[in-house]
């Protein structure tokens, strides 16, 4: 009974090998799409002097991306009933400035303050004292360390499937 006991043991140690990039492999890969709030759009980075909207779906929620071109930020927020409430065809950059920015939107100037936190940021547009919307800001540098982790896990788990075919090669070859 003992020299069962052993031989499932070395087993089982054996599989641990493939099993360790696996595991590891899967939750980078699951961290970084619960992370990843923005969906790699390339026409985010084709903008020129104006603003790129995308939308998208996700879930139920469907939300507008916006790109101000030459800034590191990509502001995201909920498009409610089809509205997509400041952001239409016709919004110009007006300047770019390292903080705040401001915008013109049909004559009037808007500006986003940056407040930091954590993970996200929220920017205000602000008219005079009245704040008029609240965007949740996901950088592309976010979105570059998204792809980071995307490809660490896919090497893990490449990793972890090639030592399990090792693993199984091996012990089909001494008969399980």
């Amino acid at each position: 009974m003992g020299i069962i006991s052993r031989a499932i043991k070395e087993k089982m140690k054996d599989l641990l090998w493939p099993l360790i990039p696996l595991v590891i492999g899967s939750l980078i890969l699951f961290n970084v799409n619960l992370m990843s709030g923005i969906p790699n759009h390339s026409s985010l980075l084709k903008a020129n002097g104006l603003i790129s909207k995308i939308e998208y779906v996700q879930g139920k929620t469907s939300y507008t991306n916006i790109w101000l071109s030459g800034s590191p930020y990509v502001f995201q927020y909920p498009t409610i009933n089809g509205s997509l409430g400041l952001v239409n065809s016709s919004l110009e950059l007006a300047k770019l400035k390292s903080e705040p920015l401001e915008i013109l939107y049909e004559d009037r100037k808007f500006t986003f303050f940056f407040s930091r936190r954590e993970v996200l940021s929220i920017w205000q547009i602000k008219t005079g004292n009245q704040m008029i919307r609240s965007f949740s800001e996901v950088s592309i540098s976010n979105q570059m360390n998204n792809r980071f982790g995307q490809l660490a896990g896919s090497i893990f788990i490449v990793i972890g499937v090639f030592l399990g075919f090792i693993f199984f090669k091996r012990e089909s070859n001494k008969g399980f």
